[in-house]
């Protein structure tokens, strides 16, 4: 009886070690992340030599216009900028609530060329989103030489557009792009999206992958590349484009010291399509990605299970620890890079570092629901529209 005893003690105690150097493990990998994204902030706060200053055309689809609209395309025009620029604003119909209003705001004579577009697209094979990009790009102009991708309902410093221009002098750059900040500001959903999105951008910053908050092409490779025939059958804009910059050879720069800031609302509902609808997409477009946080999460949630069925609470506990402490070492680092933007936090979320880092076990368990969900579900929901994801080239308007 007592070396049974004993035996089912050093299995304990062995089983908990295990566990332990694994929340280590994947707790220091973390923190490294982390640690490479505030060295990339800080080597990225001025800007270096002559500035390059191609033509742009920057195109921005509309629709309903949000809460942050109007202070978006304000941050837009107010761009200091000294190469020639015009912005291409397009709606997918003029009933739209974003046609009026911009109708409203936009000046007469900006000093450049501004457009207002009813792209009248209905999409067939791709989103709507796109199908709003593609009606805009028939009225680009002759002469620009590089085409800037904005959400209009993100808001950008003034630098936004020569930060996003200036890596494509480069000729190993293919695409340059940056991920927005969501700010903690929407309620409890609309937190719990800003935690998830803030713990996302450490990673993106090094995947040397595209994202479609922000994005800059040179206009010949976007048009030599095939960029539109692809869009025209995409669910998204980013990703795609990733795929065709490794095909040729070339890399994708992340601008971090521009990333643009949305403090708009979020509800249960929208939280869960767009977090769905990333994690989908994913699986459909960038399936090693998707693989790697598969196995992350599922590491995570073992340390739990396991930590629980040995009744020694420490690893789970110690992995929650883990998690907290990164999640508000990420809102510390963003708050002191961009002071400006957390001003609008309200006064009641004065803690919100403290206040993410207990969201650590609730945004595993998302992790979790929606992992599992990508596995078995192609269907996504997105601006009111269902789409069906079969393949990368293969979407369906439900």
């Amino acid at each position: 009886m007592t070396g049974g005893f004993a035996d089912a003690i050093v299995k304990v105690a062995m089983g908990w070690l295990d566990l332990m150097l694994l929340v280590t493990g994947l707790g220091t990998a973390q923190f490294f992340f982390t640690l490479l994204f505030f060295l990339k902030l800080r080597r990225e706060v001025s800007l270096e030599g002559a500035p390059y200053t191609p033509s742009v055309s920057v195109i921005v689809p509309c629709r309903e216009a949000a809460g942050s609209f109007s202070a978006s395309v304000q941050a837009l025009l107010a761009q200091k900028y000294e190469g020639r620029r015009e912005f291409i604003f397009v709606v997918a119909d003029a009933a739209d609530p974003a046609y009026r209003r911009l109708r409203e705001i936009l000046p007469e004579d900006p000093g450049w060329r501004v457009q207002l577009v009813v792209s009248q697209i209905k999409p067939m094979r791709c989103a709507a989103k796109l199908a709003n990009l593609l009606g805009a790009l028939p009225h680009v102009a002759a002469d620009s030489e590089a085409l800037l991708f904005a959400d209009s309902d993100l808001i950008v410093s003034a630098d936004w557009m020569q930060r996003m221009i200036s890596p494509l002098q480069d000729p190993a750059v293919g695409a340059s792009s940056s991920a927005m900040i969501y700010l903690p500001c929407g309620g409890f959903w609309g937190f719990l999206r800003s935690v998830w999105m803030a713990a996302g951008v450490v990673y993106c910053s090094f995947m040397e992958r595209v994202t479609g908050h922000s994005l800059a092409l040179r206009r010949r490779d976007f048009e030599a590349w095939g960029v539109a025939r692809v869009w025209e059958a995409s669910l998204l804009e980013d990703m795609p484009v990733t795929t065709l910059v490794r095909r040729q050879g070339k890399r994708a720069a992340f601008v971090s010291a521009i990333m643009p800031y949305s403090s708009d609302g979020c509800d249960a509902r929208s939280f869960f399509s767009v977090f769905n609808r990333w994690i989908v997409c994913f699986r459909v477009y960038d399936p090693q990605i998707w693989l790697l946080g598969l196995f992350v999460t599922l590491m995570k949630c073992w340390i739990v299970l396991r930590s629980t069925w040995l009744m020694t609470y420490a690893p789970a506990l110690y992995l929650y620890g883990v998690d907290a402490v990164n999640l508000g070492l990420i809102f510390v680092i963003l708050h002191a890079r961009f002071p400006e933007r957390f001003a609008v936090v309200p006064t009641r979320l004065r803690y919100f570092p403290v206040l993410a880092a207990a969201c650590a076990p609730l945004l595993l368990a998302v992790y979790a629901v929606n992992f599992f969900n990508s596995i078995f579900c192609s269907t996504v929901v997105w601006a009111g529209r269902r789409y069906r994801i079969r393949g990368p080239q293969e979407v369906q308007i439900c």
